[in-house]
Order: C-alpha cells, then sequence, then structure tokens
C-alpha cells in the first residue's frame, strides 16, 4: 500500500504576525531595561538611593520566573491572540504609568504590576509561531523575532537615554513613550489570526481541526518534569539572565 502524503496548507499572513509578535518583543525589551537605563536620573529626581534599585529588580525577575511557566500553561489552553492583546499591549500602560510616581512604593508597586505582564509574550508567541511554519521555517520566524528582542535592549538605550538628559524629569518621558508603544503593539496584535494548534505538524494535519487542537493537560506535567531536556532549559532561563551594571555615582 502506497504511503499517503498530507500538504500542509501555509496559512496566510503568517509574517505579518511575525512582524507583529516582532514589535511587541522590541517593546517588551524596551520595557524590561527601562527601569535600570533611567535609575540613574530617577533616583536624583525622587530622592531615593542608588542602592534601592536592587529590589526593584529583583522583584521583577522574581514574577517572571514564577509566571513564564503559568503563563505558559494559560496558552496551551486559551486563545493566544487574546492573552497576547491585553496581557502585552493594553497591559503596557502600567509601564506608562510609572512616569507619574511620585515615591519609591508608588515605583515598587507599578513594577510589580507591569513585570505580571512581561513573562507572557515569548510562551504564547513561540507558541503561534509553531503553528505557522513548518519545521524548516520554523527557526528563521523565531530568529527574526528574537533579533526584534535583542534590538529593544540597543533601542532603549540610545532613545532613553537622550530623552532623559533633556531635564531631570524627562526621564519620565521615556516611560511614557514605552507604554505607548506597547499599547500600538496590542492594537497589531489584534490583526493576527489564531492558528490552529498543531496544524503545521505533518503527522496530523489532516486530523487536527479547531475543534479538537492540541491542548496542554495538567495532569500530564509529571512526564514533562521527567525530561532532562526541560530542567536545563529551565535552570538556563533564571541564572543566564545577564543585566547592564548601573554606574555609581562619583
Amino acid at each position: 500500500m502506497s504511503k499517503q502524503t498530507v500538504i500542509v496548507e501555509t496559512p496566510r499572513r503568517r509574517w505579518y504576525t511575525v512582524i507583529a509578535l516582532s514589535s511587541a518583543a522590541l517593546v517588551d525589551s524596551m520595557e524590561g531595561f527601562g527601569l535600570e537605563i533611567l535609575w540613574p536620573h530617577i533616583y536624583r529626581s525622587l530622592g531615593l538611593l542608588m542602592s534601592q534599585l536592587a529590589p526593584l529588580l529583583s522583584i521583577g525577575k522574581v514574577i517572571n520566573t514564577i509566571t513564564t511557566p503559568l503563563w505558559g500553561f494559560i496558552a496551551d489552553r486559551y486563545s493566544r491572540r487574546t492573552i497576547l492583546i491585553f496581557m502585552t499591549g493594553i497591559w503596557g500602560l502600567w509601564t506608562a504609568l510609572t512616569g507619574f510616581v511620585q515615591a519609591f512604593w508608588q515605583l515598587l508597586a507599578i513594577r510589580v504590576c507591569s513585570s505580571l505582564g512581561l513573562a507572557v509574550l515569548y510562551p504564547a508567541a513561540l507558541s503561534i509561531i509553531s503553528d505557522l511554519f513548518n519545521r524548516e521555517e520554523r527557526g528563521r520566524a523565531i530568529g527574526v523575532m528574537s533579533a526584534a528582542g535583542f534590538a529593544g535592549s540597543m533601542v532603549s538605550t540610545v532613545v532613553l537615554s537622550t530623552l532623559a538628559v533633556a531635564n531631570p524629569e524627562a526621564w519620565r518621558y521615556g516611560f511614557m513613550l514605552v507604554g505607548l508603544l506597547s499599547f500600538i503593539t496590542g492594537v497589531m496584535l489584534i490583526f493576527i489570526k489564531e492558528p490552529v494548534r498543531g496544524s503545521m505538524e505533518p503527522e496530523i494535519a489532516d486530523v487536527v481541526t479547531s475543534q479538537n487542537a492540541l491542548k496542554f493537560e495538567f495532569k500530564k506535567l509529571p512526564i514533562l518534569m521527567h525530561v532532562p531536556t526541560w530542567w536545563v532549559l529551565m535552570v538556563d532561563e533564571i541564572v543566564d539572565d545577564p543585566q547592564p551594571q548601573v554606574g555609581q555615582r562619583a
């Protein structure tokens, strides 16, 4: 009996989706690095200590570490498009509110709120990309998005630093700008299409539909924990996250 060949239909407008996700990655990176880039201006403006940057950065990293697996679980069960629109786009307005803070506790509270949305992008976005591109093209699409994320740190260094030197309070405009850009990426994400899970896998493409699409089952989590690569990637994500150093005032 001859082996049947399954032809996988290429999703429409998939590179628009990559561009929208890449834009979100760039802005999220700007958002993640904005605090440490602008801190030399912030702590003078608010009368804070240089050392108070440490708890602000630490709380953000703790929240990201805790929520990343949670967002991955949610993205496997619910609409990834909807999650990204609200938690990557609209949620970024918390960053814009940073421009209005007047005290350390306000800065800490907003940092906590904004960090809740920073971890959602990659679990949901990589899941979408895997359902838009086949195995031969997936790496290229992920590479474009990752490059945009790395570029965000460079863009934020140039743009935010340039804005901040205008006057002692100009650092506030930097946060407002990043928050606005985050909202704009949320609008871009409205126009992406939610792909059917598993639709780009040739082995199951002919049987997978939006009704029986692959979903993560919580009861199978113990099986995942027996995969050594999963633990390696988790540890790497926690420890291999270098942060730019903020110079001490002379």
